[in-house]
């Protein structure tokens, strides 16, 4: 892919603008307000004035790595304000790296994390560019790219998801290419960011298995040994997490009574009804991205030789099976952007068959959070 740099340019340069003119509506000029802090969030005194508060709010996750960014090592007391700080503190890349980078200054520090989460973003975008290969204009693959619930999700509340997402496209992409240093950078990266990212680490691993490359396989394994390290630091400083059990389903099941159990928003019946249908081509979307995961893997297994990039994505996929409890089934920013690795692949795949037909697919599985999308430009125009 030519122009990869102004590739990349232009998706960080979307990703700000958008983030701007919702902090010039929405959040009065504070790009604190991008975390997502409620103010029924207990804050440590430190931080009780600092930063954007949503009223009659308990907030979002952002909330929870922002504070860990202020206190990546637990000296200040302040991993006893989140919610479960095992289960925060383990995803400890972004806020580590925001806090290096800000020299520990509370809006340097905010500032930093925003665009280290947008950095990483548009270098995922420049990954799903060299993986359309052509098979369409780069525009709309570019355009598509940013319809990717998770990098909704990471633009709009500063989650980890997006550069999850982004690290699995550069692994799919240096896999391809056979760049070895690369992709143990990646490996070695991504579970920091997020522990479920370890699922990438397996379908690599999966991939050098199948082919006999048992060095490389080892190589790949040993990646995860900083995160492995990082996270029994963790756990000697923090209770135990109930995450885990908690979020555990299942296969498919929530995903499909998902179509028959409409969740309801706090707005108007009309907008309301209108919001759950949109809610409901999402789910089948994601249905349809396990669909074409199976579709793949028996036409695989049938010509007796499985891709590489089906390897790589099906313990993803695995996972994400089995994740759907209640909590993440019922709210629009989260029962898509937990899947986005998977959708992200099946996106790919689709373009590489029939990129015309298939342009719908990405804009489809995120179209309530792009309409969310919509109140702040809105406002923009109104003033």
């Amino acid at each position: 892919m030519k122009n990869r740099w102004a590739w990349f340019v232009c998706f960080l340069a979307i990703t700000a603008g958008w983030q701007a003119v919702y902090s010039m509506t929405m959040t009065r000029g504070e790009l604190s307000g991008l975390f997502f802090q409620g103010d029924r969030f207990h804050r440590p005194p430190g931080m009780a004035s600092e930063g954007y508060v949503y009223a009659n709010s308990a907030g979002y996750d952002g909330e929870f790595y922002r504070l860990l960014a202020r206190d990546p090592l637990g000296r200040k007391g302040y991993w006893r304000y989140m919610d479960d700080p095992r289960y925060r503190a383990r995803r400890i890349l972004i806020p580590a790296l925001s806090f290096v980078l800000g020299a520990g200054e509370p809006a340097a520090v905010d500032f930093s994390y925003v665009l280290i989460v947008d950095v990483f973003l548009a270098l995922g975008g420049v990954c799903f560019l060299r993986l359309a290969k052509g098979c369409c204009p780069s525009w709309l693959a570019a355009a598509l790219y940013l319809f990717i619930p998770a990098v909704v999700a990471s633009t709009d509340r500063m989650l980890t998801d997006g550069p999850v997402v982004a690290g699995f496209l550069a692994a799919w992409v240096f896999l391809e290419e056979r760049r070895t240093v690369p992709l143990l950078a990646v490996l070695t990266l991504l579970p920091l960011a997020r522990e479920t990212a370890l699922c990438v680490t397996a379908g690599v691993v999966a991939v050098y298995a199948v082919e006999r490359r048992f060095r490389m396989a080892s190589l790949a394994a040993a990646s995860t040994a900083p995160a492995v390290a990082w996270w029994c630091f963790v756990a000697l400083r923090t209770h135990p997490s109930g995450a885990p059990g908690a979020l555990i389903r299942l296969p498919l099941w929530p995903q499909f009574l998902r179509l028959f159990q409409p969740y309801s928003r706090p707005v108007a019946q009309p907008i309301d009804l209108f919001l759950q249908a949109l809610d409901e081509v999402a789910c089948l979307c994601l249905l349809l991205a396990f669909a074409w995961l199976a579709v793949r893997l028996v036409s695989d297994l049938r010509r007796g030789r499985v891709s590489e990039d089906v390897w790589l994505v099906l313990p993803s996929a695995a996972l994400a099976a089995v994740a759907g409890s209640r909590q993440i089934m019922s709210e629009g920013y989260a029962f898509m952007r937990a899947d986005s690795v998977l959708i992200a692949w099946a996106a790919v795949r689709m373009l590489w068959i029939s990129p015309l037909r298939m342009a719908w697919y990405l804009p489809a599985s995120s179209l309530a959070l792009t309409v969310y999308r919509a109140g702040p430009f809105l406002r923009l125009l109104g003033h």
